[in-house]
């Protein structure tokens, strides 16, 4: 049972994040690096050229500006970067597990979801670099699944994701 402790600790800690996520989302949203691309996405209707010269997450950038039609995209936009978090932890768990067994794995993904206060403000929002993670882990990850089996298909999918991440972002 102490086997699967960090994947219990983590599943609380998820939960725990659910139940706190209204206030820590409108605590988050004081934060003008949290919401400026948010803003630029939302007021950004074509309404002639506009130019950005320093901007370092254009695939966060592109979500926004796919998503912006949809109702309800202020609350996707919220859930986005959690939703993006947990999925790269389970990613980089399934990847881990392969190499080096199932508590490795277990230890792994709950160590990239528990972080402090300020960590997890980063992991709410798609900005702070938040897609960085989710390049390494993806690439890492296929690296993984193409010792055990070829795939052109999972190369370039992975490389889109990746390769965009990089393109977009000099600190990937």
């Amino acid at each position: 049972m102490l086997r699967w402790l960090p994947a219990a600790a983590a599943a609380a800690y998820i939960a725990t994040v659910v139940v706190l996520w209204h206030d820590l989302v409108e605590s988050n949203n004081w934060d003008t690096d949290v919401t400026g691309p948010l803003t630029l996405a939302e007021r950004l209707r074509g309404s002639g050229p506009v130019f950005i010269p320093h901007y370092g997450e254009w695939t966060t950038f592109w979500w926004l500006l796919g998503t912006r039609w949809l109702p309800w995209h202020a609350s996707l936009w919220d859930a986005s970067g959690y939703a993006l978090a947990v999925a790269t932890a389970v990613v980089l768990a399934v990847a881990t597990a392969r190499v080096a067994g199932g508590w490795a794995g277990a230890t792994a993904g709950a160590t990239a979801l528990l972080v402090g206060p300020f960590a997890l403000r980063a992991l709410l929002s798609l900005a702070s670099h938040v897609t960085n993670a989710v390049g390494a882990v993806v690439l890492a990850a296929a690296l993984v699944a193409l010792t055990r089996r070829r795939s052109w298909l999972l190369v370039v999918v992975v490389g889109l994701v990746a390769g965009t991440n990089a393109a977009s972002d000099g600190l990937l």
